[in-house]
């Protein structure tokens, strides 16, 4: 069976009370003009359905096929969900926990915000390059991507292409370029403790000289301090009251 189809975005939620909405993740590919597979993405669409309100999950792991411009699905997976349920995002709330990593992961927590946040210092500002470089669901990268604007991690601009409608591109702050030295430091933690057998990948580096550069705690002086010496639960300004 062939038909057309398209993802409903979920950036401003719906829904339906008294019915149920469907979940449906697809699968994508298309084939170079060598005819080999160029590349997968996923996409996924919530649909409200008529009289699933006392049901259950019917209906998981069906299969089509379909076009979606010159992409060609290949899975899907579908749950329908009964009752009232609602995929409006919910508001941003500034974490006020008394831990300080603790609020850190109430904004930067989730993987793949880390992920985009990789790919972010890395140069990418376009939804579509976010999502063609990690394969993300496009209502999971809405999700993230709303949280790290309303957190203050990127700021918006608009930007268009001559010809097509106006975009956002997501420009990381300097809130955002400050979470550098926390992807550096699990990049660095990566390679010395679960390290490839060739070596890394990549490597932190400086922009002007190109020499390897490390994460380190230091002192006041600027001297690094080993990790063995370092406190972090040692009192701070409010705790020392």
């Amino acid at each position: 069976m062939q038909e057309r189809a398209s993802a409903i975005g979920t950036d401003d939620g719906c829904e339906c009370a008294g019915d149920g909405l469907r979940a449906e993740e697809v699968g994508f590919e298309r084939l170079s003009d060598l005819g080999h597979v160029e590349r997968q993405r996923r996409d996924a669409r919530i649909v409200p359905v008529p009289g699933t309100a006392r049901g259950g999950v019917d209906l998981a792991g069906a299969q089509f096929e379909c076009l979606v411009d010159e992409w060609r699905g290949v899975t899907m997976n579908v749950r329908t969900y009964p009752g009232v349920v609602s995929t409006a995002p919910i508001a941003y709330q500034p974490p006020t926990a008394l831990c300080a990593i603790e609020r850190t992961l109430a904004v930067v927590g989730e993987r793949w915000s880390l992920l985009i946040l990789r790919e972010a210092h890395g140069g990418v500002t376009r939804f579509a390059d976010f999502q063609a470089n990690l394969g993300i669901a496009t209502n999971v990268l809405m999700t993230r991507l709303g949280k790290l604007v309303a957190a203050g991690v990127f700021e918006k601009r608009e930007y268009q292409i001559p010809g097509e409608r106006a975009r956002l591109e997501y420009h990381l702050t300097q809130t955002g370029r400050d979470l550098s030295i926390v992807l550096g430091a699990l990049q660095q933690w990566g390679d010395t403790h679960l390290p490839l057998p060739k070596g890394p990948v990549t490597q932190r580096s400086d922009r002007a000289t190109g020499k390897p550069v490390s994460v380190s705690f230091v002192d006041e002086h600027g001297s690094p301090i080993d990790t063995s010496q370092v406190k972090l639960d040692g009192p701070g300004a409010a705790g020392s009251k």
